[in-house]
């Protein structure tokens, strides 16, 4: 795979006309615990099965971290599509959540042809546009990039439209599967059985009669009420998106055996010991602790994902170790994760992985770092 410069990187970064991520990390793993939970036990078993040493936790959110990797950028339009107002989705349009998702799931359903691997990979990209289809800015305008363009105030944070349907709602409402589920034993048969049609424009054209509520604001100003008037819409898509995807995990896993594949196991640091930045190199893959002082920081603020770099135990661009906390993110954290950490002590803790060479952790919320005293 070749390579290309951090420079280069940001420049796609900004050309590339809609690259947005859906439900931020929170809501892709309520949606896949919740749709796990309505899972026959045989179909529980071959998901687990395929996906070996990737928890469903990581599965639910794998499309959305590999940002960067070359070798998916064909799925860097798949997350979404785009049909303007009044307008009608054009089925002959290409590399689209549409498309994807009808691939996926024709290709696993017959899936003879498909290595063990190629089909989990397959798994975890279903799961995760099951839940991008069910965010409705990822069905929205092209002319905003669903709602990217729109600068907003989510409760005195400052945000975009599209971040704010994301997860800064959700964190705000604290909402979690235990608040959702049950409002499935509430959906008449009618309605369980309206949802479960494994029906993909339907399912776009669902979400897309909440894109007039969801531009309901004025002043660029997302207030309580207008939070709480969202809450039902959030908890409604987020329910109908774990049951739709339950329903097609037992079509595609229907006829299929436990994989009889054994992943080789990831190492793993027993002693749940803090490690240092030089030495996260040698635990990718491994959900851990790292401790080290912040030796420089860098928020892009102009870039269309506004990453913001914490470099852990020396400065840029010889950083052994690098914490990333992406725009959409940020209303997560009190202060300003640029000034707020630089040049203290911190420890972080979650998945260590591999971007262009070198280890990386990705934040979401603020009490995944913390301040050594």
């Amino acid at each position: 795979m070749k390579t290309i410069s951090f420079a280069l990187s940001i420049l796609l970064m900004l050309i590339i006309p809609s690259i947005s991520f859906a439900w931020g990390r929170e809501g892709h793993i309520i949606i896949a615990e919740m749709a796990y939970q309505m899972l026959s036990k045989s179909a529980k078993d071959k998901l687990v099965s395929y996906l070996g040493n990737t928890s469903l936790e990581e599965a639910s959110v794998w499309m959305d971290e590999q940002r960067g990797n070359n070798q998916y950028n064909y799925l860097t339009t798949t997350h979404y599509i785009n049909i303007e107002k009044g307008g009608k989705m054009d089925p002959f349009q290409k590399n689209n959540i549409y498309t994807e998702l009808n691939e996926v799931i024709n290709d696993l359903e017959s899936s003879k042809t498909l290595s063990p691997s190629d089909f989990k990979t397959d798994l975890m990209i279903l799961i995760h546009l099951v839940g991008d289809i069910h965010q409705p800015l990822h069905d929205g305008y092209a002319n905003d990039r669903g709602g990217n363009k729109i600068n907003v105030s989510l409760l005195g944070s400052t945000t975009n439209l599209h971040s704010a349907w994301d997860g800064g709602m959700i964190n705000r409402l604290n909402l979690t599967k235990e608040q959702i589920l049950p409002l499935y034993s509430k959906l008449s048969k009618s309605e369980l059985d309206q949802i479960k049609a494994i029906n993909i424009p339907n399912w776009i054209y669902d979400s897309r009669k909440y894109l007039d509520n969801i531009y309901a604001f004025s002043d660029n100003n997302l207030d309580q009420e207008y939070v709480q008037k969202s809450k039902p819409i959030l908890e409604e898509q987020l329910m109908k998106a774990a049951i739709r995807l339950s329903v097609v995990l037992e079509k595609v896993l229907a006829n299929k055996t436990i994989n009889p594949v054994k992943e080789t196991t990831i190492s793993v640091n027993k002693s749940n010991e803090p490690i240092t930045a030089a030495e996260a190199s040698k635990h990718i893959g491994e959900t851990l602790t790292v401790c080290d002082k912040v030796y420089g920081t860098k928020y892009l603020e102009s870039s269309s994902s506004a990453p913001t770099f914490l470099n852990l135990g020396s400065a840029y661009p010889n950083s052994p170790f690098s914490v990333v906390i992406f725009g959409k993110d940020r209303p997560n954290f009190k202060e300003k994760p640029e000034l707020y950490y630089d040049n203290k002590k911190v420890c972080v803790s979650g998945l260590i992985k591999e971007y262009k060479g070198k280890p990386e952790m990705i934040l979401t919320v603020e009490n995944e770092i913390r301040i050594e005293n």
